[in-house]
This record gives C-alpha cells, structure tokens and sequence, in this order.
C-alpha cells in the first residue's frame, strides 16, 4: 500500500530534529560567546565541586590521623625490610620505580605491601587509612583501639587550641 502522500507523522519527528539542531547551535554560539568573554561560566572550567577533595584548606584531623599513622609504620630502609627469599626487583607500585638497597620505605603490617616514603606519604595526608594497592586497612585490628584513643585526645587538644585561637569560628561558618 505505502504510505500516503500527506502523512502528517513525518512532519512532526522532521520538525523536532530541525528544533534540536537550532538549539544546538545555539548552545556553540554561546559558549563561544562566553569563552571570548572569559567568562567564570565557560564550559571550560572545571565545576567547583572537583577541587574540594584536594582542597588547599588545611585539615587539622588528617594531618593528626597521617602522623599517627606514620608512628605505626614508620619509615625504613628497604634492604632492612626485604628477605633473602624475596625477588630483587620488587617495584614501588605508586612510582614503578624498583627499591633500592637504601631507599626509605613504609611496610604495611596488614598487607604487606611496601611503598616508597616519599610516594606514600602524600596518600596519608589525603587521610586515607587504607593501602592504595588492596584496600586494607593500615592500621592492624590489634592496634585499632589504641589508634582511636590516640585520635580522639589529639583532636580534643586541636580543638582546645582552636578554640583559644578562634580558629573553630573559621571552621564553623565555612
């Protein structure tokens, strides 16, 4: 049979992909319109919420939670840590760097794993208290309760000191 010659259902999807097409180009104008302005708005600019993990604010309880964490797995150097049975060309799994015999290292109780000081460091002062490589918690299950202690009375005492220095009200109202 086919179709008839005024079929009124081609013109209606024809008129929606003309509309989407004008808005299309209406959405490129703009925005270029808005980057020869410079505008804070552009497309380009990351949105404010991308930057908050790694906000350049200091955290007075990571700093705390990272130092005592460094207290359990204090630094070390790799040819003290590494046993005869070992591969000589283990690797630090953030830098893929191979240890060297005198290079300081962090060994995790739990896991472990063994990462480079200097490359570890900076994933504890993101306050994060797992290993970046399988996720297990730094801190052993035996050492936990005295970890939580240790944490509660320092972050009372940053928080006595805040108050004396009227660094809380900064904290509260941002």
């Amino acid at each position: 049979m086919g179709f008839p010659v005024g079929c009124s259902d081609i013109i209606l999807p024809k008129l929606l992909l003309q509309v989407l097409f004008l808005l299309s180009q209406l959405r490129t104008l703009i925005s270029k319109a808005l980057t020869l302005l410079d505008s804070p708005t552009t497309a380009t600019e990351p949105p404010h919420w991308t930057n908050l993990y790694y906000s350049t604010k200091p955290n007075p309880i990571a700093a705390l939670s990272a130092g005592l964490i460094k207290e359990i797995l204090p630094s070390v150097r790799y040819d003290e840590v590494r046993g005869e049975d070992e591969e000589e060309d283990e690797r630090c799994t953030i830098c893929l760097s191979e240890f060297g015999p005198r290079e300081e290292v962090r060994l995790l109780k739990n896991c472990r794993h063994v990462f480079h000081s200097k490359c570890f460091d900076p994933w504890l002062d993101l306050d994060q208290r797992t290993c970046p490589l399988c996720r297990t918690e730094l801190v052993p299950v035996e050492m936990m309760e005295n970890f939580d202690t240790k944490l509660r009375h320092a972050e009372a005492a940053a928080d006595d000191d805040a108050d004396a220095d009227g660094i809380n009200s900064y904290f509260i109202s941002s």
